[in-house]
């Protein structure tokens, strides 16, 4: 499509995590179960990395977690831990079908610890409103691109974006209806997002 994308300007559920707890106070504690990226992120912020005496509990999409870290995450929180997910979904695209992010694997934890997570990844609005600091923008400047209803058209609405609904990934259609607002554009795949968009 002819626009140049740099790493630094992704923005991953990781660095939004990191960048939360930081605003939360400085010079935290926190037990992360993550894959590489969001250990990157941490790198990178004041939080003390620590499997005792922690202030947050922090899980993250990864094919490391086994019971005797889910028995560790469960005594952390009973002592405290404030429990943080980078993102709910329970399901996610791979490239051998169906696998289970970060919203699937904190679930076993739910009945143990009695106390709900906090998301930091869509649907949740906060996610949007960071990067939108970062990158020095209004909402009504720009747009959310996504496949999903639930967790891309919702938080695009939410903070005031111009929403753009590709229908290449999970939401078809027919289910569009379902919801209570519209997208302001319903594409067949990003090839089709309209010029406004990206100029």
């Amino acid at each position: 499509m002819g626009i140049k994308v740099d790493v630094e300007h992704f923005a991953t559920s990781g660095l939004a995590t990191a960048d939360f707890v930081i605003g939360q106070g400085p010079r935290g504690r926190a037990y992360i179960i993550v894959a590489d990226g969001l250990w990157e992120a941490w790198e990178e912020v004041d939080c003390t990395i620590a499997d005792e005496h922690v202030d947050y509990r922090i899980i993250g999409t990864t094919p490391t977690y086994k019971y005797d870290r889910m028995e560790k995450v469960a005594k952390l929180v009973q002592e405290g831990a404030r429990r943080i997910g980078t993102k709910p979904d329970v399901r996610g695209p791979s490239g051998q079908g169906i696998n289970p992010p970060c919203g699937a694997l904190v679930t076993p934890i739910q009945p143990v610890s009695c106390v709900h997570p906090y998301f930091v990844d869509r649907p949740n609005p906060l996610m949007i409103r960071t990067v939108l600091r970062w990158i020095g923008v209004y909402s009504a400047d720009t747009f959310m691109v996504g496949d999903r209803m639930d967790t891309d058209m919702i938080p695009g609405t939410v903070v005031g974006m111009r929403t753009i609904l590709v229908l290449s990934g999970v939401t078809a259609y027919q289910d569009v209806g379902a919801y209570a607002f519209r997208p302001d554009y319903v594409i067949e795949h990003a090839g089709e997002i309209p010029v406004e968009a990206v100029t």
